[in-house]
């Protein structure tokens, strides 16, 4: 698990550093391979998060995966506590432009 927690903060760092773009498809690979992992959940769900930033970050606000994202932190909240990652998820979610109109 060191090792893709190691991954994930190397992304993160990255992202921070606004080369959220550059960096995307590693982060994509990071995500599939937790997918992959039991007892990841957690760190699935922060690396989802940063993607999702990353995403509305680039404007791509159809690929931002809030359904995703409230989809695995509904399944990791009967686990563990989890206010730290809903407070992100929602603060993700609020920078998302509101359009007007239907989509």
């Amino acid at each position: 698990m060191a090792v893709w927690q190691g991954r994930y903060y190397a992304i993160q760092g990255a992202v921070l550093h606004g080369r959220g773009a550059v960096v995307l498809a590693e982060l994509e690979g990071l995500i599939a391979g937790l997918e992959q992992l039991t007892g990841a959940s957690r760190l699935l769900l922060r690396a989802r998060l940063v993607r999702a930033r990353v995403l509305i970050d680039e404007g791509r606000l159809a690929e931002a995966e809030v359904e995703a994202v409230l989809r695995v932190l509904t399944r990791t909240m009967s686990v563990t506590e989890v206010w730290e990652l809903e407070l992100s998820a929602l603060v993700c979610m609020g920078d998302v432009p509101v359009r007007a109109g239907p989509t």
